[in-house]
């Protein structure tokens, strides 16, 4: 693992690295390749001079030595120049712009993708035939801009760089919907049923409470059991209801007396179900029922006074 995948956040990727051009390299350390050209040049000398004996035999063993320290130092030089140039690296990841460097000491800076205003690209002649470029990359931040300079491939890298930053804000921008629940929709708890009608309602009640338990259980909110049994709990209770309206025609007539006991029609007192309906309650055509009601022989006289 690099250095720049210790930098990432949580869901951050690395979308592309770049380094600067190996023409980078070759000019810091100029100075070591200057150093080991040299050395090579001395010990030809020393090996074509051979032992002159005398003052040129002393000269010659310190031409030995400086060639030593010529190559030794040089390819010293050179080696830490590469570790530099190998461990500077530019990164584009799905958020930012990173820039590390260092070998031991590591340093690195960044520029947020959607802080990004503008990047100018310049490629030179020579660059265009080599392969590099500088990149300058203007931001909101304090500092402004972030210069990359001979960036090896830089018109790539810019393009990498430029769809990373669209592909943000669309992240940013797109609307975030709540995950759709794949659980089962759970039974409706008591406190959510339709309220039954108090002292047991009237039949527009009882409908209205049947429809509302229909509807919950086309959305799913009960099961077709549950309906059911609710249905035929609403359906006793309103032929078990006593009716509050007129009595049917023929049921005689009923009075209090301290001699005569209170006589209750054979209609209430039934054991089974009639077949009226509760419309039928109210008006004045008679109902039928499964069972001929047998109402008292005799007529109720009233006490006398």
């Amino acid at each position: 693992m690099g250095y720049t995948e210790t930098l990432l956040a949580n869901g951050e990727r690395v979308v592309r690295r770049a380094h600067q051009h190996w023409f980078v390299l070759v000019w810091n350390a100029r100075y070591s390749v200057l150093a080991i050209i040299l050395a090579i040049v001395g010990l030809v000398l020393k090996v074509a001079v051979g032992n002159p004996g005398g003052f040129l035999d002393t000269l010659m063993s310190a031409l030995g030595w400086i060639v030593l320290i010529l190559l030794v130092g040089g390819v010293l030089w050179f080696a830490w120049g590469l570790l530099r140039y190998r461990n500077e690296e530019y990164v584009i990841t799905s958020r930012r712009i990173i820039h590390a460097e260092g070998v031991i000491n590591k340093r690195a800076t960044d520029s947020s993708l959607e802080k990004i205003n503008d990047a100018i690209l310049t490629e030179s002649l020579f660059g265009r035939m080599f392969g590099f470029g500088d990149l300058d990359v203007l931001t909101a931040s304090e500092s402004g801009i972030e210069r990359l300079r001979m960036l090896k491939d830089a018109k790539t890298f810019k393009k990498a760089m430029l769809e990373s930053k669209h592909e943000l804000e669309i992240e940013i921008t797109r609307p975030t919907m709540p995950p759709a629940s794949s659980a089962p929709a759970a039974s409706t708890p008591a406190a959510d049923w339709p309220t039954e009608p108090q002292g047991g309602g009237n039949a527009d009640e009882i409908s209205a409470s049947l429809e509302r338990l229909a509807g919950m259980r086309d959305k799913g909110l009960i099961t077709q059991a549950e309906y059911d049994a609710k249905k035929q709990e609403l359906l006793d209770r309103l032929e078990s209801e006593v009716p509050a309206g007129p009595m049917p025609p023929g049921a005689g007539t009923m009075c209090r007396s301290p001699r005569t006991p209170l006589v209750r029609p054979a209609w209430r007192t039934s054991s089974r179900r009639s077949s009226c309906s509760p419309s039928s309650w109210a008006s004045a055509s008679p109902c039928t029922s499964s069972r001929t009601p047998s109402w008292p022989t005799g007529a109720v006289t009233p006490p006398p006074r």
